[in-house]
């Protein structure tokens, strides 16, 4: 009786160390991510990054096609300059998001319409979100796809932020 106590309370210590999740992105689990690009995390052409403790990146190629998904989170001294700074590059055909963050504004980035991108502030941090298809005709990262994927990456992102 006394061994199985023993063995009970071992398993019960040890097992969250066994049930550890591999965090490499704090914002965006890598679940998450490649499913916003059209694969699994198991997938042998998909793969992560942390760039630095600010950047993680997740890139998938099927052929031809890559796919990538890019997020970066800054500490800003003074959130509110630093997001209008990354708000500029949006010019006027910027789309504010509504309840994303304390603000948060979304334009396609480059003239062919394959990347979108996300400004937001959630209190004193500054957050961009860059998710590209390298194909014009990528079915499933069609114009409308990207924006729905790229506001929905914006979701997770501030969610995870607050």
């Amino acid at each position: 009786m006394r061994y199985l106590r023993l063995a009970i309370f071992a398993a019960l210590t040890l097992l969250p160390a066994l049930c550890h999740a591999d965090n490499l992105c704090p914002w965006i689990n890598k679940a998450t991510a490649f499913g916003v690009l059209g694969t699994s995390e198991d997938s042998p052409t998909a793969s992560a990054s942390q760039v630095s403790a600010t950047v993680c990146s997740f890139t998938y190629r099927a052929g031809n096609v890559t796919r990538e998904l890019r997020v970066t989170v800054e500490q800003a001294k003074d959130p509110e300059q630093s997001f209008n700074t990354y708000k500029a590059q949006c010019g006027p055909s910027g789309n504010p998001l509504r309840a994303i963050g304390n603000e948060a504004v979304m334009c396609a980035a480059g003239k062919t319409g394959q990347r979108e991108q996300v400004f937001g502030r959630v209190r004193d941090n500054v957050f961009t979100i860059n998710l590209s298809t390298s194909a014009a005709n990528d079915s499933f990262m069609s114009r409308d796809a990207l924006i729905q994927k790229a506001g929905l990456v914006a979701e997770q992102v501030s969610g995870n932020l607050f």
